[in-house]
């Protein structure tokens, strides 16, 4: 009988939680799935409904909603044999606030998936993963996860219903077909031409440009090869984007340009890229200058200005396009995101040509290098200049990483971002031809090392590893609570810690944050304290001098008991050295 109320007590608790949660973070917004039929046949098409229902005042971002926020993306987790036709998405509402264009869901909407299956589904499970922006007062991300089983009980949609969502779907798709692609495709070749002026790609395609100047007595024919390489480039770097995401969407994937910053692995790699080119710019090291062209110590050689440079600057320049955006290109790339493959190929192909045509009409067009100075310090200047730009796009996928990860993990990554500009710069400094032999690989060595060393830690560290177990409540340091709580004969840990003490860091990364620490804590029943001393706070001055101290870290473990002495742990801490000091503890607060 007792056994019966201790059920209901808990169920209660959870129930009551359940309703705390939903009442502090609403949705806004009610998702659900249905069939157009109960047991889908085999060859015989079969539609799937995702029903998403806004609260009144609130809003979700469409699927191609790329310059206001992460776009809405469907997930599908398909039966063997099962696969998607086509998907039909209702006409988004385009909203613009100054040069940022939108396109959102309101009321209710639905998303129609046409699936074919090889074999009746007499019995299967579909799974959708959505992933989505709600905004109205605010905004805030949303992740819902939804299982239809078959064969269909309750979830099923009435043929009426499904005809006027699949006329309002298609007939958005067929009016806009002929033209809003076409309009998409000179959409995508202004933004691309604009995306030269982003901070991320100009001062590549900059360098380029300058590159020219060196090279005035080539025929035309030439540049216009080196046009044609570098363009090819781009082409190549794009068709690689566009062809991952047909794959992507093929497998039930929603996704967009920018899809890949999603990946806080992704960002950091980035991160390290976009460092490495701005200290090559600074003339930190020189590896890679062939790349863009201004190699200054083999100026005049036409040999080192080869049309594969000019082709990985190209590659290149998608490269550092990732993370950028240009007015229009949300749009063009919207309309790509739902249209047939050959359309989407089409779009990207015209951002690419847009990106590339500058440096295409300059070649084609070789008097305009006459509007520019003649070579001289400037472009040196100019070249150092560039390079903080390039360092602000740092800054700013280091922001994007905290925003995914936590500061922690922000540091690491700039200890990633140390080791890189390290290994640059013993390259730069003992690479070069007036150093000997041996020095030059060695400095090679170092190079590549570190940017191994990077690689592996942005692979296994970045993504970051959650604590299993479920972690302690650490108290916030006070006198008079460790007074109180020894005067009730609880055992007390308290951490003297800073964020600026890098011993502290480390020894809460490697030990107090272990499974095993907190496993023996909640075990032994043991209050954990925390003392911040990141700002001056006398009360914890005065307590580190108590204990002899003027600095941190200090660990210090109170027994149970008022009268017992306080014991000082090392100031280097392992998992292993904290469970045995807290066993110890335990020995002796048994026998006395």
């Amino acid at each position: 009988m007792k056994a019966r109320y201790w059920v209901l007590f808990f169920g209660i608790v959870l129930f009551s939680q359940l309703l705390l949660a939903s009442s502090l973070y609403p949705s806004h917004v009610e998702i659900k799935l249905a069939s157009s039929v109960k047991t889908p046949l085999a060859k015989e098409p079969f539609w799937l409904v995702v029903q998403f229902k806004m609260e009144p005042g609130w809003h979700i971002n469409g699927p191609e909603a790329v310059e206001a926020g992460n776009p809405l993306t469907l997930n599908w987790s398909l039966p063997t044999g099962v696969r998607i036709l086509e998907t039909v998405w209702p006409e988004p509402k385009m909203v613009q606030h100054g040069s940022i264009v939108s396109r959102i869901y309101e009321k209710e909407v639905w998303v129609l998936v046409k699936l074919e299956a090889d074999v009746p589904l007499h019995q299967g499970k579909v799974g959708l993963d959505i992933k989505y922006v709600t905004c109205g007062d605010s905004c805030m991300l949303g992740n819902s996860h939804l299982d239809l089983n078959f064969p269909v009980d309750t979830a099923l949609i009435s043929e009426p219903d499904l005809y006027y969502w699949l006329q309002e779907g298609r007939l958005h798709q067929d009016v806009n077909m002929d033209f809003s692609w076409v309009l998409a495709i000179v959409f995508a070749f202004i933004s691309g031409i604009l995306l030269n002026l982003m901070p991320c790609v100009l001062p590549v395609l900059s360098l380029k440009l300058l590159s020219l100047l060196h090279y005035k007595g080539l025929m035309q024919n030439q540049l216009i090869k080196h046009a044609t390489f570098f363009a090819c480039g781009v082409l190549s770097s794009f068709w690689a984007v566009a062809g991952i995401l047909a794959i992507l969407k093929s497998q039930g994937q929603q996704l967009g340009w920018g899809f890949q910053l999603q990946s806080s692995t992704f960002v950091a790699f980035l991160s390290v890229t976009f460092l490495l080119l701005a200290m090559n710019m600074w003339g930190v090291f020189e590896i890679g200058t062939s790349l863009v062209g201004l190699d200054e110590k083999k100026l005049g050689s036409q040999r080192d200005f080869s049309y594969l440079s000019s082709f990985l600057s190209g590659v290149l320049a998608c490269v550092v396009a990732s993370p950028c955006s240009a007015p229009f290109m949300g749009t063009a790339l919207g309309v790509a995101a739902i249209q047939p493959f050959f359309i989407s190929f089409l779009i990207f192909s015209s951002l690419a040509i847009g990106l590339a045509f500058p440096f295409i009409m300059v070649c084609v067009f070789p008097k305009t290098i006459n509007w520019l100075p003649k070579p001289g310090r400037w472009m040196e200047t100019l070249k150092q200049i560039l390079g903080f730009a390039l360092l602000a796009t740092v800054f700013w996928l280091v922001w994007i990483f905290g925003h995914q990860k936590n500061i922690d993990d922000v540091g690491e990554l700039f200890g990633i971002l140390l080791i890189s500009a390290i290994g640059a710069w013993i390259y730069g400094r003992w690479s070069n031809i007036n150093n000997s032999r041996l020095t030059r690989k060695l400095a090679t060595a170092c190079m590549v090392l570190s940017l191994g060393m990077s690689s592996f830690l942005i692979v296994n560290v970045t993504p970051g590893t959650s604590i299993k177990y479920l972690p302690v409540q650490w108290e916030t340091y006070s006198p008079e609570r460790l007074q109180v709580l020894r005067e009730q004969g609880k055992s007390v840990f308290i951490d003297f810690t800073a964020t600026w003490c890098l011993t502290c860091q480390m020894n809460k990364k490697v030990a107090l944050e272990s499974e095993d620490f907190l496993k023996k804590v909640n075990q032994l029943g043991i209050v954990v304290m925390r003392a911040d001393w990141t700002n001056q706070d006398p009360k914890i001055t005065v307590a580190l001098a108590d204990y002899g101290r003027n600095s941190v870290p200090l660990y210090v473990l109170h027994q149970g008991g008022e009268k017992s002495s306080p014991i000082i742990l090392p100031q280097i801490l392992t998992p292993k050295i904290l469970v045995n000091e807290l066993d110890k503890s335990l020995k002796n607060k048994v026998l006395s």
